[in-house]
C-alpha cells in the first residue's frame, strides 16, 4: 500500500482543520482532492478484491476495500477498520448514518456504522477471501528491498501506515528477529496482539507468534481469539467443519504439525483452543484419541484418560450416543442387515424352488409347459409360482425377510441422506444466523413445520437480535425443551426474572440431561458448554443449543418417525438409496423388489398347492438344504435362527475379504474377529447338518412305518 502527502497540502490541512476534501477512486488508487492540490493518495493491489465509491463523513472518508470497510483521517492515516461479511458494493450517508451494503452471490446485506462500530450482528462466513483478507492485504502490500539497510525501519513505517493490519507488524517482528534486536521483536509482536481483529484473524497470528519462538504472545493472540469467538455469537456446542475450520485460521492443521514435530508442549496449547472453541471440529475422535495415545506413550495416564473422557462427554447428544459418525454407523449396520436378509431371501427362494420344481413341472406340463402357459393361461399359470407349493410358515417368514429388506434399504437411505445434510456448510461453522446461514437453510428445503427447524430459526434469530422473531420461532418449536429454556433466556432479557426461571424449570424438568437451563438456575453443571459460559460470557444467561439429535430430525425427520414412513411411501425411500445407479435401473430394481413383496404377501392368503407324491425331497433340495443352513426348516424357529446367523456370517466374511467395506461398524480384519466367525460359521453348520440328518431319519421312520401298515 503506497502513501504519499503533498508537504504543502499537509500544512493546509494543519492550517485549516476543517477544510474540505474530496475523494475518489480511479485505477484502483484513492485520492482526496481539496479542490486542485491533492491531499493524500493511496492505491490498493488487486489482490484485495473490488473497491466501492467513497464518501466522506465529517473528517473521514470512507471506503470499501473486498470485505473491509476503511476510514481514513484528513492527512491519509487509517482511522478505524471494519470487518464484514462480504465485499463492500456500497456506502451511503443520504439518510444522516452511514449504511454499508456488501453483496455476498446474490444476497446483498446493509449495516449501520455509528460511532465507528457496525450496529448489527456481522456473522463472518467461513469464506478465506474474507477470514484470509488481513494477511493476504500484508503479504501484497509493496516490501522494502530486502538487501535495504534501511530494511527495519522502511518494514516499521509500512506497518504505521495502517496499523489497524497485524500482520504488518509481525513481519516487522520477524525481521528484527533475523537482526537480532530482541526489544524491537517484543514490541512489534506486542504491537501486533493489540490490534482488535476478528478470532481467525488472531489464530493466524499466533501460528506467526509461534513459529518466530514467541509462545506467550502467541497464546495471547489465542487468548483474544477465545474471547472475540464468544463476543460474535460463536459456541462450542455447534459442530464446524473442516472447511469452516481451515478457513477459521486452520488451528488443527497448525496443530498436527505440532504433532507431526512432537512438540507436545505447544501442542497441547493449541488442542485446548480447539476445546475450548470448537470441540466438535470434524474429525475431533480421532485428534483426542491419536493426542490420548502420545500422552500414554509418556506416562502421562491420567490426562489421557481426561481426553478421553471429555471425547466421550461430547458424543452425548448424538444418535445412540455413539458421536459424530452415528449416521454412518446405522447406515452400515442397515447395509449389513440389508445384505444378511437379501442372502437369507435368495438361499430361501432357491432351497424351497428345488422342492417345489418336480411338481410344478408336472403341473404345468398340462397347461401347455412352463414358459408357454404364461401366454395360454396365465392365470392358472400364476397360482402355480413356486411359492405357492410352500406352507404358510415358510411364506410367512419369506414375507417377513422381504419386508425386513425394504425396512433396512429404508433405513440405510436415512442414514446416508441424513448425514449428507446434517453436514451441510450453514449448520457447521460454529454459529447460527446471518445471510450465510439463511441462504444454506433455504437450500435445504427443510421441512417448515419442524419442531426443530423451528428451533434452528429461532436461535439464529436470537443470536441476531430479532427478538420478535425468535420468540415466534420458539413458540412453534413447544415442547421443545431447547426452545423453552431460549423463550426463557427472552424473558430474563426484558426483566421478567421469575418467567425466565419457571422456562428454565420446565426445560430441565423435560429434559434434565440439558446444560443450559440447569446453567441459568445456578446449579453450576459440568461440562465444555457450561465452563465456556463461565470463562467467556459470564453475564449472560446460557442459550441451549440443538443436539446432534434435534439437528438429524430437522434435515430429514427422526429416524422413528422415518422408519414409519419406510413402509406408507417406500417407493420414496427405495428409489432414494445411493446406490450410483442411474436413475432407470434404480427404478427397475426398486419396482421389482416392491412386485416381489406385493406378490409374496398376496399368495400368503392363498391355500398351499400338495406337492407330487415321491418329490417332496428331491436331491437337488436335500443339497441345499445341507449347503444353506436353515432353509429347509423355515416352517419352524430354528429355521430362521440359523437363516439369518449364517447370512450375517457371510457378510462378515465379505468384509473380511475385503468385497464389502463397512469401516463404521465393528473391525472385522483382527485375528480375533475372523476366528469368531469362523467359529460361528461351523457351529451353524454342525447345528445345520444335526437338524437335516435328524429330519432325514424321522422321516425314513415313518416311510417304514407306512409300508408296514396294510
Amino acid at each position: 500500500m503506497r502513501h504519499t502527502a503533498l508537504p504543502l497540502a499537509l500544512a493546509a490541512l494543519l492550517l485549516i482543520p476543517h477544510a474540505h476534501a474530496e475523494a475518489r477512486v480511479q485505477d484502483r488508487t484513492l485520492t482526496a482532492r481539496d479542490g486542485d492540490t491533492t491531499l493524500w493518495t493511496r492505491t490498493f493491489p488487486a489482490t484485495l478484491g473490488p473497491i466501492s465509491d467513497p464518501v466522506t463523513d465529517a473528517d473521514l472518508t470512507w471506503v470499501g476495500i473486498g470485505p473491509e470497510l476503511y476510514a481514513f483521517g484528513p492527512t491519509g492515516d487509517v482511522r478505524t477498520r471494519l470487518d464484514l461479511p462480504a465485499p463492500v458494493i456500497a456506502l451511503d450517508t443520504s439518510s444522516g448514518t452511514l449504511s454499508v451494503t456488501v453483496q455476498r452471490g446474490t444476497t446483498t446485506e446493509t449495516y449501520t456504522v455509528a460511532d465507528g462500530a457496525v450496529r448489527e450482528r456481522v456473522v463472518l462466513p467461513p469464506d478465506p477471501d474474507v477470514t484470509g483478507w488481513l494477511a493476504r492485504a500484508a503479504q501484497d502490500t509493496p516490501q522494502p528491498d530486502p538487501r535495504a539497510p534501511t530494511r527495519l525501519a522502511d518494514l516499521q513505517r509500512r506497518a504505521d501506515a495502517d496499523p489497524t493490519n497485524p500482520f504488518l507488524h509481525v513481519d516487522v517482528a520477524r525481521a528484527a528477529d533475523a537482526a537480532g534486536q530482541d526489544s524491537v521483536t517484543a514490541a512489534a509482536a506486542t504491537r501486533a496482539i493489540s490490534a482488535t481483529v476478528p478470532f481467525y484473524a488472531s489464530v493466524q497470528l499466533a501460528q506467526r507468534l509461534d513459529a518466530l519462538g514467541l509462545p506467550f504472545a502467541a497464546d495471547t493472540a489465542l487468548r483474544h481469539a477465545r474471547e472475540d469467538y464468544a463476543a460474535r455469537g460463536f459456541d462450542p456446542a455447534v459442530p464446524v467443519n473442516a472447511d469452516a475450520l481451515r478457513a477459521y485460521g486452520n488451528p488443527l492443521g497448525y496443530l498436527r504439525t505440532l504433532l507431526a514435530q512432537n512438540r507436545l508442549q505447544r501442542a497441547d496449547a493449541w488442542l485446548r483452543y480447539l476445546r475450548d472453541t470448537t470441540p466438535r471440529f470434524e474429525g475431533y475422535v480421532g485428534v483426542y484419541t491419536h493426542y490420548a495415545n502420545l500422552l500414554d506413550a509418556q506416562d502421562r495416564a491420567g490426562e489421557a484418560n481426561e481426553w478421553r473422557t471429555f471425547t466421550r462427554e461430547l458424543a452425548r447428544g448424538s444418535l445412540y450416543n455413539l458421536g459424530p459418525d452415528a449416521p454412518l454407523a446405522v447406515r452400515d449396520a442397515a447395509r449389513t442387515l440389508a445384505g444378511a436378509l437379501l442372502i437369507a431371501i435368495i438361499a430361501a427362494y432357491l432351497t424351497l424352488g428345488a422342492r417345489g420344481w418336480p411338481t410344478q413341472t408336472r403341473d404345468t406340463r398340462t397347461l401347455g409347459g412352463r414358459w408357454r402357459s404364461w401366454a395360454l393361461h396365465p392365470l392358472s399359470r400364476a397360482r402355480r409360482t413356486l411359492i405357492s407349493y410352500t406352507g404358510f410358515g415358510e411364506k410367512l417368514v419369506m414375507n417377513a425377510l422381504l419386508i425386513g429388506l425394504v425396512f433396512a434399504l429404508g433405513t440405510w437411505t436415512w442414514a446416508s441422506r441424513t448425514y449428507v445434510r446434517a453436514d451441510a456448510a450453514p449448520l457447521n461453522f460454529g454459529t447460527y444466523g446471518g445471510a450465510y446461514f439463511y441462504d444454506g437453510l433455504d437450500r435445504l428445503n427443510l421441512d417448515p413445520s419442524s419442531r426443530e427447524v423451528h428451533l434452528l430459526r429461532g436461535l439464529a434469530a436470537q443470536l441476531d437480535g430479532e427478538v420478535s422473531t425468535a420468540r415466534e420461532q420458539y413458540s412453534a418449536a413447544l415442547p421443545n425443551a431447547c426452545a423453552q429454556n431460549n423463550l426463557g433466556v427472552l424473558s430474563q432479557g426484558v426483566g421478567d426474572a421469575p418467567g425466565a426461571r419457571s422456562a428454565y424449570r420446565d426445560a430441565l424438568t423435560s429434559n434434565p440431561d440439558l446444560s443450559a437451563p440447569a446453567y441459568n438456575l445456578g446449579l453450576n453443571p459440568a461440562g465444555y458448554e457450561a465452563a465456556f459460559q463461565r470463562t467467556y460470557r459470564p453475564d449472560t444467561p446460557r442459550l441451549c443449543y440443538p443436539s446432534l439429535r434435534d439437528t438429524y430430525a430437522a434435515v430429514d425427520g427422526a429416524l422413528g418417525g422415518e422408519l414409519t414412513q419406510v413402509f406408507s411411501n417406500p417407493w420414496t425411500y427405495l428409489t432414494r438409496l445411493p446406490t450410483g445407479l442411474p436413475r432407470v435401473l434404480q427404478w427397475a430394481w426398486a419396482a421389482l423388489l416392491l412386485l416381489v413383496t406385493f406378490v409374496s404377501l398376496l399368495w400368503l392368503l392363498l391355500p398351499r398347492l400338495p406337492l407330487a407324491p415321491g418329490a417332496d425331497r428331491p436331491a437337488l433340495f436335500r443339497v441345499l438344504a445341507v449347503l444353506l443352513p436353515g432353509t429347509a426348516f423355515l416352517d419352524g424357529a430354528w429355521g430362521m435362527v440359523l437363516l439369518l446367523t449364517w447370512a450375517t456370517t457371510v457378510v462378515g466374511l465379505l468384509v473380511q475379504g475385503g468385497w464389502v467395506h463397512l469401516p463404521y461398524l465393528l473391525d472385522l480384519t483382527t485375528p480375533a474377529a475372523r476366528a469368531a466367525l469362523t467359529a460361528t460359521l461351523l457351529l451353524t453348520y454342525s447345528l445345520n447338518t444335526l437338524l437335516v440328518v435328524g429330519d432325514e431319519l424321522r422321516l425314513a421312520r415313518r416311510r417304514r412305518r407306512a409300508v408296514r401298515t396294510p
